[in-house]
């Protein structure tokens, strides 16, 4: 043989094995696909199935259908691999009917009573065995309770009528003179007969089978009503009709009437099973219904439908024969090892070893073995035999006839063939596959060390942008496991707009082979974080050169940029607050001033509405003056709002009480604008002076308002929150527990440089006329000075939202009525002290007026040294405490000195201060602040005076 002809056998060869290999993988697919089908028949069988396998001398369960677990209520899966002896050893004739079964190779039904263990409750069951090659025994029962309890009840029935006739016959016999009671007797007979027959006809009509009766001429003298689930014909037009002309098909005419013949000759039950049309199948069973004179006169004949068991039994034939097909066509080594030697090999087993059939049957299985895993393989054989369960699935080396070495995948396992245990085995050689995997393995774990050693993210995409590959780094950036994040697109972990920005990127490296760089990416995390992070990424070609993906290296940017951003925005806010701070100082002293000025218009005012009569022409333009005084007032009250000059009356309340009183107080003119609420249920208490907070909320809804001119929805929230140590920096508050309130309005919106001063004093952007620029900066101070926060988020065009922050307090809420202001007067004698002498003057005048004795004193050190000298005359000192010198604070504790039981009422242009609020505390009965009506200070006198 030349050296061409040589290499023409071997190019023939591999041609021959490239198709065999073709060949092999479609067999083993249409195997997959017939393994399929056949569960999917068996789980979608309604009734219960369960599969028993031969082991040594009993019989295990290993698989049941969905029916059996409806049943069972889920508790079958605990019994797999249970032998039949133990689940039933209360029942021993079950597993006697599955070893008869197995045996006779013939079916095996039983009709027993058993009670099932998840209801508790006795039914009684069919129970059918029947044998499938070569060592399974299916099982499969029904419920025949109705049925059984139906036909006993007919029984029962004919057995009273029965009785009852006998009865009245001996009774005829007895009263044989009155020929009247023997017709009455009998009509009453009938009667019964036919409740009793009504009652027969109604229990036949509920039960599932098809009932029917045929006279000798093969005619229906009744059907029940289950015939019309299986005809288009109703029950009724059955009657008097025979067999051949309605309800039958014309294959089963001849065989049904050939039984009815045989059951009216012999008077014998006959069963058979019939296949109908559409595909469905049915159990017979005819019973001969004799008369007196013992010969058959109808025939009772019960259908069940078995089409399920029966397609199931058929889909199991099939499945068989297809695997045999299957077995015999692999091109996969499959053969069966008993002891040392086979005892069953398909054709490619002959053709891998290269020994003849006769060869292989007579040497010992292990000779095929290398010799380097022939005592190994070997123990594992003794071992698989003897109940242990070692490996069973693992590469092998064979060795043919020919001394040449082949790779193997092997699958082993253990069942029995001719009631003995045998091993039966896969093999499906890998040599070709098996060099070039070490080849590639050692190549790969090279690789492999070094990307899982960076401390960079490394990733591989496919061209449309799935993950194929990447180290554990990515892992710890994404948040997942490698299962979860195989196969999943860069689309998956990023926002939309990123993503397109990944996708443009790709395509240029794609379209030019150059790498690319992202400086900033943004990456959602599997706990819906966001990441930031840079990255490079380069082409990925195949071996012909064209590209099949992407490779990349990732960088974790986060916490760099963060801290960035957190230096970036606290540099803003300490700008900001040093600017506002500022402002307030210079705020609170104008405020100040302003208030002492129209605390002297305001007492004068008062004065001359005493001395006036209101039918005067001059008193309407007292009362004009004072509206005016009023909003001054209100003017320097937002100014040392916002320079957080102090609160009022700090209170525990419920914020969402006083955002429903603070709604009222809006113009409900404004009927464009609807109003969401969702508050908190139990919402946490606060401590505040409700009345600042209410015109904090009144500033915002004004400013919502004029936002929404023709109309919008306007949102309230409240809500309990923990400010965590990261969020609270961002507020400029200490962590813990806040209420927040969120006053959303879906308005004009405002762009950034203006959200930027919104909070500064006399900033506004209305027409001149139409704002003071200071409710926004009086609602800053305020919240500041409650030790919260005030923030907002705002877009042209989409609205803006204010975030409010009050600490939450321990306290328990208190109700209490305001009293009503009262013009009260006295004669005591009142100290007032006040550096302002304009002030002085007025205050002497007023007091005077409401009949009190009045010493005025320009300073701290003059109310001192009158105190002294006059200590038993003073009822009450009206001290200020903003004065030079020595000021009210200072002033307070040196008269305590001179008499502890000294009281004091404060008055300042500020709202309560710290120096106010420790005065307070430690003996100051009252404050007041300016300007004041004369029925307020006239009030607060009395209130002191009296306690």
């Amino acid at each position: 043989m030349n050296q061409n002809t040589t290499y023409e056998a071997l190019e023939q060869r591999i041609k021959e094995l490239e198709s065999e290999s073709t060949l092999r993988k479609e067999i083993q697919k249409n195997l997959l696909l017939s393994e399929k089908k056949w569960n999917s028949l068996l789980k979608g069988v309604p009734i219960p199935i369960y599969i028993w396998k031969r082991a040594e001398e009993d019989f295990v369960l290993t698989d049941f259908n969905d029916a059996a677990m409806v049943v069972t209520k889920n508790r079958i899966g605990k019994f797999i691999g249970h032998k039949a002896s133990e689940m039933y050893a209360h029942m021993p004739e079950i597993p006697l009917d599955i070893e008869s079964c197995f045996r006779t190779k013939k079916s095996v039904q039983r009709e027993m009573v058993y009670r099932f263990r998840t209801t508790e409750k006795e039914r009684i069951l069919t129970m059918t065995c029947g044998f499938v090659p070569p060592d399974f025994v299916v099982i499969h029962t029904e419920d025949i309770t109705d049925r059984k309890q139906a036909e006993q009840a007919l029984k029962n029935t004919l057995d009273h009528l029965e009785f009852q006739v006998q009865e009245r016959t001996r009774d005829l016999e007895e009263i044989n003179h009155s020929l009247l009671e023997e017709i009455r007797a009998r009509e009453m007979a009938q009667k019964k007969s036919r409740k009793n027959e009504e009652r027969y006809r109604s229990l036949t009509d509920e039960l599932p089978d098809v009932i029917i009766r045929i006279d000798r001429n093969l005619r229906y003298m009744y059907v029940n009503r289950a015939v019309e689930r299986y005809s288009t014909t109703s029950k009724d037009r059955f009657i008097g009709k025979s067999v051949s002309e309605i309800g039958l098909e014309t294959k089963n005419i001849a065989l049904l009437e050939k039984i009815f013949k045989e059951v009216f000759d012999t008077g014998e039950i006959r069963r058979t099973e019939l296949h109908h049309q559409k595909d469905i199948w049915f159990d017979w069973l005819f019973i001969p219904e004799k008369g007196d004179d013992g010969s058959v006169q109808t025939i009772l004949a019960s259908g069940r439908d078995i089409t399920a068991i029966k397609r199931a039994r058929l889909a199991l034939e099939k499945s068989e024969n297809l695997f045999r097909t299957f077995v015999d066509s692999s091109r996969s080594g499959i053969f069966i090892v008993q002891g040392d030697h086979f005892k069953y090999f398909n054709d490619t087993l002959v053709e891998i070893s290269g020994y003849t059939r006769e060869e292989l049957l007579e040497m010992p299985y292990w000779k095929l073995v290398h010799p380097d895993m022939r005592d190994e393989i070997i123990e594992r054989g003794m071992r698989r035999l003897a109940g242990e369960d070692p490996v069973s699935h693992y590469e092998i080396m064979l060795l043919t006839k020919e001394g040449k070495t082949l790779y193997f995948d092997l699958a082993a396992a253990i069942h029995e063939f001719e009631d003995k245990p045998a091993v039966f085995v896969t093999a499906f050689e890998i040599t070709e596959s098996k060099l070039a995997k070490d080849e590639l393995r050692q190549s790969e774990e090279k690789y492999r060390t070094i990307i899982e050693n960076i401390e960079e993210a490394y990733f591989e995409v496919d061209l449309a942008g799935n993950l194929t590959f990447f180290n554990d780094a990515l892992c710890r950036i994404i948040g997942g496991d490698r299962e979860e994040l195989m196969g999943l697109n860069y689309r998956d972990f990023t926002t939309a707009e990123m993503g397109e920005k990944m996708f443009r990127v790709f395509h240029q490296v794609f379209k030019t082979g150059n790498p690319a760089v992202i400086a900033h990416y943004e990456i959602i995390t599997r706990s819906n974080e966001t990441v930031f992070v840079e990255f490079s990424t380069s082409l990925i070609r195949d071996k012909a050169g064209l590209p099949k993906g992407f490779r990349g290296i990732v960088r974790d940017n986060t916490e760099k940029l963060m801290a960035e951003k957190a230096k970036k925005e606290l540099e803003h806010q300490l700008q900001q607050a040093l600017r506002i701070e500022a402002i307030g100082t210079l705020a609170g002293g104008i405020a100040h001033d302003f208030n002492n000025l129209l605390t002297g218009i305001q007492g004068n005012l008062s004065i001359l509405k005493i001395r006036k009569k209101s039918d005067d022409p001059e008193y309407k333009k007292i009362l004009m003056i004072e509206e005016l005084v009023q909003s001054g007032a209100e003017l320097t009250r937002q100014l040392l709002g916002f320079a957080m000059g102090g609160k009022y009356e700090v209170k525990p309340c419920d914020v969402n009480e006083v955002i429903e009183k603070s709604l009222k107080m809006i113009d409900r003119t404004k009927k464009a604008i609807t109003i969401e609420k969702k508050y908190e249920k139990s919402v946490w208490i606060v401590e505040a002076d409700r009345g600042q907070i209410e015109q904090v909320l009144l500033n915002i809804f004004v400013n919502a308002a004029h936002a929404m001119p023709h109309g919008g929805k306007l949102s309230l929230t409240t809500e309990n929150v923990r400010l965590s140590e990261k969020e609270a920096l961002l507020l400029d508050l200490p962590p813990g527990k806040y209420v927040k309130i969120s006053v959303a309005d879906t308005g004009t919106g405002m762009d950034d440089k203006t959200a930027e001063h919104v909070f500064e004093p006399f900033f506004t952007t209305k027409e001149m006329g139409r704002g003071t620029g200071l409710g926004l900066a009086s609602a800053y101070g305020i919240i500041k000075n409650h030790n919260g926060g005030i923030s907002l988020k705002s877009k042209v065009g989409e609205g803006t939202t204010f975030f409010i922050h009050l600490p939450i307090s321990e306290k328990s809420l208190s109700r209490e009525e305001s009293p009503e202001i009262e013009l009260k007067k006295g004669r005591e004698t009142i100290l007032f002290v006040d550096d302002e002498k304009p002030i002085r003057d007025i205050g002497v005048e007023l007091l005077s007026e409401l009949g009190y004795q009045v010493i005025p004193a320009e300073s701290g050190f003059k109310a001192l040294d009158f105190f002294k000298a006059h200590r038993g005359a003073v009822d009450l000192v009206i001290l200020d405490m903003i004065m030079p010198g020595m000021n009210g604070r200072e002033t307070f504790h040196e008269l305590r000195k001179i008499n502890k039981e000294v009281k004091v009422l404060l008055q300042s242009g500020y709202s309560i201060d710290e120096q106010t609020k420790e005065v307070l505390e430690t003996g100051g009965e009252g404050f007041i602040q300016k300007p004041f009506s004369l029925k307020e200070i006239a009030q607060k006198i009395r209130l002191i005076l009296e306690s």
